[in-house]
Parts: C-alpha cells; sequence; structure tokens
C-alpha cells in the first residue's frame, strides 16, 4: 500500500469506510502522512509538468486499522512520536484472538443467510465486501417543530 493507492481508493470508497490491513508493509513516516490524509479528506496537492496546479480530491472515510501493528510502534520504527490526535484518526481493532478479546472468535448472524458465520475470516470477508458495495447511502436531513417529536421521521433515503 503505498499512500498514492490509497488516495485513489479513497476517492472510489467514499462515505464508507476502508480496512487497513497490512500496516507493517508501509514505511512509518508514510504512516505519519497517511493518518492525517484520510482524517482531512483530502488528496495531495500536486503540480503538473508546468508547475501548475492539479485539481485535488476531496473525500468523507472511516479508516480502521486491523490492529496487525499498533500505530505507535509502526511510526516508532521511523523515529516518529505518535501523537495523541493520530489515535483520534485512525481507529485501531484488536483482533488478537489471543488477548481473549473475541473480535472474530464470537462469530456473527450473516444478515443475508440468517446463520452465523462459519469462522472469523468468512465474516470479515463479507464486512469487507459489503462495506465497499453499499457505501454512499444518502440519508436527507428534514426538520421542523411539527415532526421533531417522531424521531424516526427525520431521515429520509
Amino acid at each position: 500500500m503505498t499512500d498514492n493507492y490509497l488516495e485513489g481508493y479513497c476517492k472510489s470508497s467514499n462515505d464508507g469506510a476502508i480496512f487497513l490491513d497490512e500496516i507493517d508493509e508501509v514505511k512509518g513516516g508514510d504512516l505519519y502522512k497517511i493518518i492525517y490524509m484520510l482524517a482531512n479528506g483530502v488528496t495531495k496537492g500536486r503540480a503538473d509538468k508546468y508547475g501548475n496546479a492539479r485539481e485535488t480530491f476531496t473525500f468523507k472515510i472511516l479508516a480502521q486499522s486491523s490492529g496487525e501493528v499498533g500505530l505507535e510502534a509502526k511510526l516508532n520504527e521511523d523515529n516518529l512520536i505518535a501523537k495523541g490526535g493520530q489515535f483520534v484518526r485512525i481507529i485501531e481493532l484488536d483482533a488478537d484472538q489471543m488477548k481473549g478479546l473475541g473480535t472474530f472468535t464470537r462469530l456473527s448472524d450473516n444478515p443475508i443467510a440468517g446463520i452465523k458465520f462459519e469462522n472469523g475470516a468468512k465474516q470479515a470477508e463479507f464486512l469487507k465486501e459489503h462495506a465497499f458495495k453499499n457505501n454512499g447511502i444518502q440519508y436527507h436531513f428534514k426538520w421542523n417543530r411539527r415532526n421533531s417529536k417522531n424521531f424516526s421521521s427525520l431521515f429520509v433515503q
């Protein structure tokens, strides 16, 4: 994963979620920049061959780390100090079964089949596939005094 690749991926996953796996493959310095890019929701500013500013793109994304390597440990590899704000910008999901947290040992029901997932890998793959397919569902918010007492009526798809 490179920051350039991730920019394109974020544009195609706008209003969705991405799950960062294999963070160990990226350099700590690149991860440092990636964290802020994801939180700020804007691609890097670049110039064309004539020095003119090229268009930047914006996106809204929820980024989550699989917890393979902690952000702090990864940044420390390049002698970078993790800042508190970085932990707010990227959610770390500790899915280590050896810690007894049960993230993928307690399987959920498959909402399509109505039965529990066979294993954690199938549950994770389902989440990944459907997060990509179903991103960007828009809800329009309407507000007025008349319907403010009936909260469910405030949202229309």
